[in-house]
């Protein structure tokens, strides 16, 4: 028998409920869950439902466990980024200021600096690492300028260790940006801490408490903009919570499947239409369309009962 999405939620949640109580607080290796993977899994479920209150407390309690027991943290991309500065600065006998983005000599600091930039799959900010497509994922890549533009080059640390190092490439969408991540281990199937904070950021704006969300954004900023340049984000409405953390998500999740997810759940929730131009045409995605539902494969189709998803 087909079983309905409700089914399929219940099933997630009974099997998130009963590994908790088993999970290790650290489990012997990033490839493995523990109980801070098991909370984020809870915090998302919730939050994908809109269960807003129950996605709070389960994104606080993921945090509260990831930091203490379970031994993580978010990533400062400032140590390295500090230690590449100085090291290619001694190399050259150059001031630092020499080395920043936008200077003749910042391309070559980031080719001599790129140990520096290196994030192993052991990072503590890591909850459970998955591979994408294979150990490289998702390098080579273009970023649609859509995103590119997100960023700001010469403050986002996300920038400087992965972006814009490969030249333009001629079949590439116009104003696209190269990711090159060789020395950086990208999450792209697992979950990252910095995500746990985005979703516990999220709640509190959709509950208009905007200084929390803005807490828990500016927590994890401070890991990802140069230290001279970073200022506090702030909200007056709930709107403008949203809005801020939608794009930081679209910025630290940048190549991970919450990129189609969150293009759905945003389009469906907020009634947006989605238009790219692309050849001289303009395409439009509307929130109804079933190119934003998963399909099964037509095998499993042929092997079973299933009846294909729709709308």
């Amino acid at each position: 028998v087909q079983g309905t999405v409700a089914d399929a939620y219940r099933l997630i949640q009974q099997d998130i409920e009963e590994s908790l109580v088993n999970l290790p607080h650290a489990p012997i290796n990033p490839f493995r869950p523990g109980k801070s993977l098991g909370y984020a899994l809870k915090a998302k479920v919730h939050l994908f439902k809109r269960e807003i209150d129950e996605a709070l407390k389960a994104s606080l309690d993921c945090i509260n466990e990831a930091e203490t027991l379970g031994n993580h943290k978010l990533w400062d991309m400032n140590t390295e980024y500090s230690a590449g500065l100085k090291a290619v600065a001694s190399m050259y006998g150059l001031p630092e200021s020499d080395l920043e983005y936008g200077k003749p000599m910042y391309s070559m600091f980031r080719m001599s600096a790129q140990g520096y930039f290196a994030s192993s799959y052991d990072n503590p900010e890591h909850l459970l690492f998955q591979f994408g497509m294979n150990s490289l994922s998702p390098s080579p890549s273009m970023i649609r300028k859509p995103v590119a533009d997100l960023f700001t080059p010469s403050r986002d640390l996300r920038y400087t260790f992965s972006m814009g190092t490969m030249p333009a490439r001629p079949t590439a969408e116009p104003g696209s940006v190269s990711l090159s991540n060789s020395m950086m281990r990208w999450n792209c199937g697992g979950i990252k801490l910095s995500e746990v904070y985005l979703m516990a950021a999220e709640c509190y704006a959709r509950k208009s408490d905007t200084a929390n969300a803005m807490k828990y954004v500016n927590a994890l900023r401070k890991k990802r903009i140069i230290t001279k340049y970073y200022t506090d984000l702030t909200a007056a409405t709930k709107e403008e919570a949203i809005k801020t953390v939608r794009e930081e998500r679209k910025r630290e999740l940048l190549f991970t499947n919450n990129g189609f997810f969150d293009m759905r759940r945003f389009c469906t929730e907020f009634n947006e239409t989605l238009t790219r131009a692309y050849d001289g045409k303009v395409y439009t995605l509307k929130p109804t369309s079933h190119l934003l539902t998963y399909p099964f494969p037509v095998a499993a189709i042929k092997n079973s009962n299933l009846k294909q998803n729709s709308k």
